[in-house]
């Protein structure tokens, strides 16, 4: 097969940019209005954010094998096998999403009440001799943080069924459609943090995670709706043991990604218990870094979407293998 375009290559590749920065990019308008409102809320929004950013990040593997599934059934001519591989993906990943929401909210009160909060009171204590001013603050920033997360759980089975829609459109090459439901994600977040935030009803960091779950139940409606007129969704069969077993293929991919979250999260806790100007000063830097990181995802889609093609079935033995030699052109213009 010939090798794509780098024309191609690059436009599917500054499209599909967009997708990977969302993230962090919600987080970033979270910080900025928050920070307009309160440094204490403002450096709670560090644990916050890094712990659900954290659980998103370690479900980076539903896009990993999405995209490999969508892409492989298009590469290969079967619409059928892409229709249902995206269905099975959008049906499962809102479920996860479902588990992981109640999980986070029956335990983030317990875990800061009983760990973390204790811990950064001991530490505050031990910097400031006891100073009854410094204690109340770092209470109440922990209140702040277990309140945000409580509420952004409650977005968790939308998100995660955005991304499986996003990576189901990545493997069909269309790039387009997820950057529009990006772009509409973005323009819910900015709205609501601008009227729940910084307008009259003043939430604060609560108004932020509403606005975060807004914008993602608005994206995923919008991309869903997209799908199914394209005519790559249906929802009406449940995934079978098997679809279930191939769809959990990358979940060993999440051991790679938890470990580099809890160094991550191990720097976010450490500037949290230093103070709430330590807090607030790592949350602003730290969203910053990971815009930066996220940039550099968004070739691993690139890869997943246009290198598949080069997988060739032995009708004999059934064996499948990659065609090194004719995916070299195309893997030079992606590494390019």
């Amino acid at each position: 097969l010939p090798p794509p375009r780098f024309s191609e290559l690059l436009k599917f590749t500054v499209l599909a940019m967009p997708i990977y920065v969302a993230p962090t990019l919600l987080s970033l308008i979270d910080t900025a209005a928050v920070g307009q409102v309160s440094s204490v809320q403002l450096a709670a929004l560090g644990p916050a954010c890094g712990i659900c950013d954290a659980i998103s990040t370690m479900m980076v593997f539903i896009s990993v094998g999405t995209t490999n599934a969508v892409s492989t059934a298009v590469g290969g001519g079967d619409r059928a096998a892409a229709k249902r591989a995206a269905s099975v993906s959008v049906t499962t990943s809102f479920a996860i999403g479902c588990v992981v929401a109640l999980l986070l909210s029956l335990s983030i009160g317990p875990l800061i009440a009983n760990l973390v909060a204790p811990a950064a009171v001991a530490s505050t204590v031990a910097r400031t001799g006891g100073d009854t001013a410094a204690v109340a603050v770092t209470t109440q920033l922990w209140a702040a943080c277990e309140t945000y997360v409580r509420i952004r759980a409650l977005s968790f089975p939308f998100s995660l069924a955005l991304m499986s829609a996003q990576a189901s459109c990545l493997g069909a090459k269309d790039s387009l459609n997820p950057t529009l439901a990006t772009l509409t994600a973005s323009l819910v977040n900015v709205a609501g943090d601008a009227a729940l935030v910084l307008g009259p009803l003043a939430m604060g960091i609560a108004g932020a995670a509403w606005a975060t779950v807004g914008c993602q139940v608005a994206a995923a409606l919008v991309l869903l709706r997209t799908l199914r007129r394209k005519g790559m969704l249906e929802l009406r069969q449940l995934p079978s043991a098997d679809e279930l077993r191939r769809f959990f293929a990358f979940g060993a991919f999440i051991v790679v990604l938890f470990v580099k979250q809890l160094v991550y999260n191990q720097a976010i806790l450490l500037a949290s218990i230093l103070g709430t100007a330590a807090g607030a000063a790592h949350q602003c830097l730290f969203s910053i870094f990971r815009l930066c990181c996220t940039l550099g995802d968004v070739t691993g889609a690139t890869a997943q979407s246009f290198l598949p093609r080069y997988y060739v079935t032995d009708e004999a033995s059934g064996r499948v293998t990659f065609d090194a030699a004719s995916a070299r052109g195309t893997i030079k213009r992606i590494v390019g």
